[in-house]
């Protein structure tokens, strides 16, 4: 009798799990497209700080790029550029001119939530590098410099996408940088190696956008964002044997992207 009902129980177990397979993954949505691209102009507002020494503030323009594969209730695979470029200024009259340059891609799963598609949650992790070049432009005290930073960081995230109807919908995206490598390249100093503690990154996105078309859609969005990255503290070891310790660094943007894409 306990054979029977174990039996009874599994198939029961099986038959439930078919049911909820073909509900949310057996029924693809009518023109849902796997595909996305765009283009995105940006500009952000920088607050960059070296630690317990100074506070550089500017507006950066760029852009960005970006080609998901994101099948219904499938893996999940992109590919993103962007790249920020401004001048920023302290209080103390010293200036810089950085320009950021961040890649990375992506892996995960495109679960439905509700409603078959109208609510998608996506969680993801991939690999990414970032280059920031800083220019330091000469003052009273320091000469004129030139600072490469190089950053290998692995990203874990999630990204929720609520479609309100068929041409309307927005979503929330939130990243977190896991710092894996990162080195510092100057002429004037070598053998800089950055110590990982203090390391860490997040970004946060909230788009908004509108579709229209049938089997190939054209989309328009506005994203704002806040991104922070940090740099810890550098120590090196210098030819006659001397150390340096350079201070932490920290970058906050505060950005707007206006999106151009296409689904298919």
């Amino acid at each position: 009798m306990n054979n029977k009902i174990k039996s009874l129980f599994f198939i029961s177990l099986l038959s439930i799990s078919q049911v909820l397979q073909a509900s949310f993954c057996g029924c693809v949505p009518k023109n849902y497209q796997d595909y996305r691209v765009y283009v995105a102009p940006q500009i952000a507002r920088l607050k960059f700080t070296i630690d317990k020494l100074a506070a550089y503030r500017g507006v950066f323009k760029g852009g960005s790029f970006g080609v998901e594969y994101k099948p219904f209730c499938s893996f999940y695979s992109g590919a993103f550029l962007e790249w920020m470029m401004g001048d920023c200024s302290s209080s103390m009259k010293m200036s810089r001119y950085i320009h950021d340059i961040d890649g990375q891609v992506r892996f995960g799963y495109n679960f439905p939530m509700w409603n078959y598609y109208k609510l998608t949650f996506t969680p993801f992790f991939g690999l990414g590098f970032i280059e920031a070049i800083h220019h330091i432009r000469p003052d009273g005290v320091l000469p004129s410099e030139k600072f490469r930073y190089y950053n290998y960081y692995l990203p874990f995230g999630c990204i929720a996408e609520f479609r309100l109807t068929k041409h309307f919908g927005f979503g929330v995206m939130i990243e977190k940088k896991k710092c894996i490598n990162q080195r510092l390249k100057t002429p004037y100093i070598e053998g800089i190696k950055f110590a990982l503690d203090q390391n860490s990154g997040y970004l946060l996105e909230v788009p908004f956008y509108i579709r229209a078309g049938n089997k190939v859609k054209f989309e328009m969005s506005i994203i704002p964002y806040l991104k922070r990255e940090v740099d810890g503290r550098l120590h090196a070891k210098l030819p006659d044997n001397a150390t340096l310790t350079l201070p932490r660094q920290e970058y906050k943007y505060w950005g707007m992207r206006l999106g151009f894409g296409a689904l298919f």
